[in-house]
């Protein structure tokens, strides 16, 4: 267990940092241009998933013997699945008229945890 730590840490710490891009972007679409909170968290999604796949290649999960390519097209997978799951978690929260901001996080820390970071340690970056 103890062994995992380091990588959940490092883990983690990409995880906020691709996370900070995605809502810096969805949260200024959608409260500065007014965009929709489905597409502005659709665009900000994107960016992250740019910003986490380096940070997952590189530091996070380094040595892996799967080429870039390979990677790339299996986080692209997992990048679509996450990003469906937070655009289709805000429409919930948009037809529930729950407010934007916490729901996007409450949206986004629950597909991080179930799907986000147990599918890329396993089959991504495994």
């Amino acid at each position: 267990m103890l062994s995992g730590l380091p990588v959940f840490v490092r883990a983690l710490i990409g995880s906020l940092l691709a996370t900070g891009t995605d809502y810096s972007l969805s949260f200024g679409l959608h409260h500065w241009f007014r965009v929709s909170g489905v597409v502005a968290t659709g665009f900000g999604a994107s960016l992250g998933a740019v910003v986490g796949f380096m940070l997952s290649r590189y530091w996070v999960f380094p040595g892996q013997s799967r080429s870039r390519k390979q990677q790339a097209m299996r986080y692209g997978f997992v990048s679509l699945l996450s990003g469906t799951g937070n655009m289709a978690g805000m429409q919930l929260a948009d037809f529930a008229a729950l407010p934007f901001s916490p729901s996007r996080v409450g949206v986004g820390v629950l597909v991080y945890i179930f799907i986000s970071y147990p599918i890329n340690r396993r089959y991504v970056f495994s």
